[in-house]
């Protein structure tokens, strides 16, 4: 076997060092010294006869070379934990795997907090790594290993995927507790008239897809002046303003305890929100998979 080859500790390194940008912090979460890491970091370079990481405004910014590198690598370290739980018993209470989930901000949102409070208590090891994405993207995600599963719905999933429905539930729309014109609820007219916000995705959810679609259909067009980083800030800008957001109910209600927000129904038809947990077909049947589908469809079933 060729000495060059990198080992995958070296390879651990590489995507821990692309992913924070900074040899200190890549050497803390690493559990070396900054001497060590920065010896890994010569390593690599001289492996793939690339600079990999090179300074660009306070951080090491990866290189065209190891962008390329990044999927790949994932997939092999993804081999080799699948060979490594193979042959080993999956403890949940001993375990220090990180979890990476494809998720919409607002699936991610409802999940996090249940899902940290499960696995403190059962598996204080094992991290969760909620990865943003829009409403259709992340199946080669999986296939390359890159993230673990996904979180959201498709009408008709790639073949190479595997699937477990959570819950459906209505759209409904957000507005200020304190907007007396909504009192008693919000019209068409009002809804299409309205000043809206949302929460930022690079595609569109399911949500925004079924409201855009429905107003489309009745020949018109919303207007969108806010596109929130995440839901707890559309929440806190509803709160304040004259906005009106249209949401899943059950992350609406979280939100409703925070700020002083109105639950409403909408003024038209809608189908349900779905969702569904997704992994690639390769993982079926890893123990520590197994074990985290269930876990994540029972803190579903507690929202």
């Amino acid at each position: 076997m060729r000495s060059d080859l990198p080992d995958l500790q070296l390879l651990e390194a590489f995507t821990v060092l692309v992913d924070e940008g900074s040899v200190t912090r890549a050497a803390h979460r690493l559990g070396l010294s900054q001497p060590a890491t920065s010896h890994c970091l010569a390593r690599l370079r001289r492996t793939f006869d690339d600079p990999l990481l090179v300074r660009s405004n306070g951080r090491l910014m990866p290189t065209q070379r190891a962008m390329e590198l990044v999927p790949e690598v994932a997939a092999l370290l993804a081999g080799a934990r699948r060979l490594a739980a193979a042959h080993e018993p999956f403890d949940p209470a001993a375990s220090r795997l990180t979890m990476r989930l494809l998720a919409p901000a607002y699936i991610g949102s409802l999940l996090s907090v249940p899902l940290a409070v499960h696995l403190d208590r059962q598996a204080p090891g094992i991290a969760v790594d909620f990865i943003g994405t829009g409403a259709d993207g992340g199946g080669d995600r999986l296939g390359s290993g890159e993230a673990d599963f996904q979180l959201g719905w498709w009408e008709q999933p790639p073949p190479q995927l595997q699937s477990r429905s959570l819950f459906s539930e209505e759209i409904v729309c957000m507005t200020s507790g304190r907007d007396a014109r909504f009192r008693d609820g919000i019209d068409l007219d009002a809804f299409l008239a309205a000043r809206h916000g949302r929460i930022h995705q690079v595609d569109k959810s399911f949500t925004t897809n079924t409201v855009d679609r429905a107003v489309e259909e009745m020949g018109a067009r919303l207007s969108v002046v806010l596109h929130a980083p995440n839901p707890f800030v559309l929440a806190a800008a509803v709160a304040e303003t004259s906005l009106v957001a249209t949401i899943s109910r059950r992350l609406a209600a979280r939100l409703a305890a925070l700020f002083d927000i109105r639950i409403l129904p909408l003024p038209f038809e809608a189908p349900k929100l779905r969702v569904a947990l997704y992994w690639h077909q390769r993982t079926h049947a890893q123990a520590s998979h197994r074990w985290f589908r269930s876990v994540i469809a029972g803190v579903a079933r507690t929202l």
